[in-house]
């Protein structure tokens, strides 16, 4: 997902207040956060717990300009799949392999049942990571949606 958003503080010191917020340490409700961050834009990279002991790995990467005295901070971050399309990727692979080892082709089904199981943890981990990842930098950078001026 593409984003656009616009904070009062200048490029050097949102980079500052990244690598703050960077530094902390992670819990278990807020995970860390790491990457880099520069007066020219920063990338962010979060690792969380998405079921069982399978851990994703999400990034943002983003730009930081100044214009008219203010910092709009453009960037980017994958979103995985709304929960219609994660369930629809768990729930139709299943299905397909069930189907598949029933004509008897066994090998195929369970391969294709394991693929759709699959799919679900990067959908789901991309989903709850870009969202804590734009929630830590708008709360951080007390970024808005919408240009102050």
């Amino acid at each position: 997902m593409r984003f656009e958003y616009y904070s009062d503080l200048s490029p050097a010191k949102c980079a500052s207040e990244l690598k703050k917020r960077m530094a902390k340490d992670g819990t278990a409700s807020r995970p860390k956060i790491t990457g880099k961050a520069d007066k020219d834009g920063f990338v962010l990279n979060v690792k969380a717990p998405v079921i069982w002991n399978f851990q994703r790995s999400t990034s943002m990467k983003a730009t930081l300009n100044r214009d008219k005295g203010t910092t709009v901070i453009n960037g980017f971050v994958n979103t995985g799949g709304m929960r219609k399309q994660q369930i629809g990727f768990l729930v139709g692979g299943i299905l397909i392999g069930i189907a598949l080892i029933v004509t008897g082709l066994f090998i195929q089904g369970v391969l294709v049942g394991a693929i759709g199981a699959a799919m679900y943890i990067p959908l789901q981990g991309d989903a709850k990571n870009s969202d804590y990842l734009l929630k830590q930098m708008k709360s951080t950078l007390g970024a808005k949606t919408r240009d102050p001026r």
